[in-house]
């Protein structure tokens, strides 16, 4: 049973209620000192009375009341309704950011990955250089013997460029911070909001 019926109902059984304490008042009136026919008429008059704003509220003010709950009723109904859709557009946003959030840790996994491949590769082409280099040192110093202090230079020169490729490789996973990579998601985001608007 809705709040709407039992409000109703209470409505409809008030009138009996006032009738009712009127009804209860009489004998406290009939302690008063006898004074003729007046009391009764007014007493009388008074039921009347009451009756007439009885009648008249149940008669016309029935629809109106009607009308204020059952609208009363509409907007709780529209207020739900509005707070539900709300509810709904918010739990798609939080999905949506859910979805950017994964999309951009793959993003950033692949960029991961392409940097390291770089590495690799870069490292590779200093390898193969450092080795052409060395070979030439190589026969450099069988051809001459005063040439040993320049490829001495280069020998170290290509171990400080292996060391520096190898420093680099290590380092450049721990440079890439976490400051770093929120501020990489929340770029993303701005640019997936720009876009979306």
């Amino acid at each position: 049973m809705g709040k709407a019926v039992i409000s109703w109902r209470l409505c409809r059984l008030m009138p009996a209620g006032i009738l009712l304490v009127f009804c209860l008042a009489t004998p406290a009136m009939a302690g008063e000192a006898a004074g003729g026919w007046r009391p009764v008429y007014d007493i009388a008059m008074m039921y009347i009375n009451f009756a007439i704003l009885v009648f008249v509220i149940i008669k016309y003010g029935s629809g109106p009341i009607k009308a204020f709950l059952e609208g009363q009723k509409q907007e709780v109904v529209k207020h739900i309704d509005d707070v539900e859709a709300r509810k709904r557009e918010l739990l798609a946003r939080i999905d949506e950011a859910k979805m950017a959030l994964a999309d951009s840790s793959a993003r950033f996994d692949r960029i991961k990955t392409r940097i390291t491949a770089e590495g690799e590769r870069v490292r590779g082409e200093i390898v193969e250089s450092a080795r052409q280099q060395s070979r030439r040192m190589l026969e450099m110093e069988k051809n001459k013997a005063e040439s040993k202090l320049a490829d001495a230079r280069k020998k170290f020169l290509a171990e400080l460029v292996d060391r520096a490729t190898e420093f680099a490789l290590c380092r450049l996973p721990e440079e890439v911070t976490d400051s770093d990579h929120e501020n990489i998601i929340s770029n993303y985001l701005s640019f997936v909001k720009n876009m979306a608007a």
